[in-house]
């Protein structure tokens, strides 16, 4: 019979697979190994002789919670007149997961019967008092084995429950995790679809343009075709070197875009003002459209705050430049710094009107104010406008558009103010500091 304790099925007939049916089980005690704790006089050994089953007899108590780990019985008898601290055995044998199942049946006098009570609450499984005959002994070895076979059959149910419901759960789990990456996967995909879409259409704007910058200075010595004037070949070139400058812009913008997207940017980060900060962006579109003229409104007062300042200079300047470009012929782009003490943010304001009556006679590029205006919200935003969202996103900011088609439009980006918030003590108690 093999080993493990209350974890062992005795042979023999069951009569079912109910608890009932396995303790009317007739074990085959030939396979059943016991292991006998007696002081040396054979008693036991000699009585469970008819039964020709195994048994391992030890003599000094000390060596016996040794030799059960080392054999693992599948049944203990325990003679009380040995000298064996049952209690203290009991104890050991039940708080040890490997053999803590094993069956023990205590043996004694009635003068015993208090040490075996405390045993018994110790967790013996039976108390026999002496003379005990080989078919009392024989029937309570066979309900002691019963019960834990039961025990172990409860225990390897609970096992297969408990690893059941962690299946279901692993696989619900690795099914909600398969569903969130098929729907990430879709939603890269059409971003990929829609990145693309417009990266296309707004860099054959900018190369239409360089094609027809470079087609007046190939014609710049036999004069315009249609009026014969003369063509300015000097600013021929210098509206095609804005032109392409424009395009490099545009695509630094794609790549800081995809890298900002990714959560991976490697940005410096620095205290600056950023009035300043809008001051040289407007300077880097002046280019754009030299017959617009951009107002800087005056502040009193610096504005810190801690950004990529290249970043956030390039995002101004797009904006800035798309609403040059937009703007009516001989039109003004306004452009204001403002405070907001309720979330401790600077605001960039870019104000400006859509083209309209020079849209035909004017190369503009759908920037996010053509774009908003004309193609309405079906249409994905500018690359400068995604941008500006993935900018504002990574200072824990936003970008937003304002107006409607036939009125003046801003587009506002909103950045945290460096440093803590101020405040100040009012009546015992701390206030916000009004700007």
């Amino acid at each position: 019979m093999s080993s493990g304790g209350r974890g062992h099925s005795p042979g023999g007939t069951s009569r079912g697979r109910t608890a009932r049916g396995v303790i009317e089980q007739e074990p085959e005690y030939g396979n059943v190994r016991i292991l006998v704790a007696e002081s040396g006089a054979g008693a036991l050994p000699e009585l469970l002789a008819p039964l020709d089953a195994p048994v391992d007899v030890v003599s000094d108590p000390a060596e016996l919670l040794g030799r059960i780990r080392a054999r693992r019985p599948d049944l203990v008898l325990v003679d009380l007149d040995a000298g064996v601290d049952a209690v203290a055995l009991l104890r050991a044998l039940r708080r040890d997961p490997a053999i803590d199942n094993i069956p023990v049946i205590l043996i004694g006098t009635r003068e015993l019967e208090r040490g075996a009570v405390a045993a018994l609450a110790a967790g013996a499984d039976d108390f026999l008092t002496q003379p005990v005959s080989l078919e009392v002994l024989q029937e309570r070895m066979r309900y002691a084995l019963a019960v834990a076979e039961l025990i172990r059959r409860v225990s390897s149910v609970r096992a297969e429950v408990r690893a059941a419901r962690d299946a279901e759960q692993g696989a619900r789990d690795e099914a909600g995790t398969l569903r969130a990456a098929a729907q990430r996967a879709t939603e890269l995909e059409r971003m990929k679809r829609d990145f693309l879409g417009l990266a296309a259409h707004e860099l054959r704007a900018h190369l239409a343009l360089a094609r027809a910058r470079l087609a007046l200075v190939g014609g710049g010595a036999a004069g315009d075709g249609e009026t014969g004037a003369a063509v300015d070949v000097a600013a021929a070139v210098a509206r095609l070197e804005s032109a392409l400058a424009r395009m490099a812009r545009l695509v630094d913008s794609m790549a800081a875009t995809a890298e900002m997207e990714a959560a991976t940017p490697d940005m410096g980060v620095d205290v600056v003002d950023l009035h300043d900060l809008v001051r040289c962006a407007i300077d880097d579109a002046a280019t754009s459209a030299p017959g617009t003229a951009v107002n800087l409104a005056p502040v009193d007062r610096p504005f810190f705050v801690a950004v990529a300042a290249q970043q956030v200079r390039d995002v101004v300047a797009s904006i800035v430049e798309n609403a040059m470009i937009c703007a009516d012929e001989g039109g003004a782009v306004r452009v204001s710094l403002g405070m907001n003490p309720s979330d401790h943010a600077a605001t960039v304001a870019v104000t400006g009107r859509a083209a309209h009556g020079h849209a035909a006679e004017r190369p503009a590029v759908r920037s996010e104010f053509s774009r908003s205006l004309s193609a309405g919200e079906s249409s994905p935003p500018a690359i400068a406008e995604l941008l500006g969202k993935a900018v504002a996103r990574f200072h824990g900011g936003e970008l937003v558009l304002s107006g409607d088609g036939d009125a003046e439009t801003t587009l506002t980006l909103r950045i945290p103010l460096a440093g803590p918030r101020p405040r100040t003590t009012v009546l015992g108690g701390e206030v916000d500091l009004a700007y």
